[in-house]
């Protein structure tokens, strides 16, 4: 497997609250994504907003809040494993628009 590098460090030139479009250019490249100059410049504007409200973001005091990954307190619920009759392979062949051999037969997807 070909690992390939890419250099980011043109990321750390960028203002809060600022994004030029040469750098939005870069970064579609890096991207391989094609955009024309109307594209550049709506992007040059919606991220500028964005980097702009993170920098906000950034200024407000997190001391004394607990970090955390979810937003909610939401916790696992588990059911216990308890093991069942299944279908008969014959039930299951009655009901199934292609069955051969044991299993379904399905169309080919490519």
């Amino acid at each position: 497997m070909t690992v390939q590098t890419i250099n980011l460090s043109f990321l750390s030139t960028m203002s809060a609250d600022k994004i030029s479009k040469e750098q939005i250019t870069k970064i579609a490249r890096l991207a391989r994504l094609k955009i024309d100059e109307q594209e550049a410049q709506d992007l040059e504007k919606d991220l500028g907003e964005i980097l702009e409200y993170v920098g906000q973001l950034s200024e407000i005091s997190t001391k004394g809040v607990k970090a955390t990954s979810q937003v909610h307190s939401v916790e696992n619920i588990f059911r216990s494993d308890i093991k069942k009759e299944s279908l008969k392979t014959e039930e299951i062949e009655a009901i199934a628009p292609d069955f051969s051999g044991g299993g379904f037969r399905v169309p080919k997807v490519i």
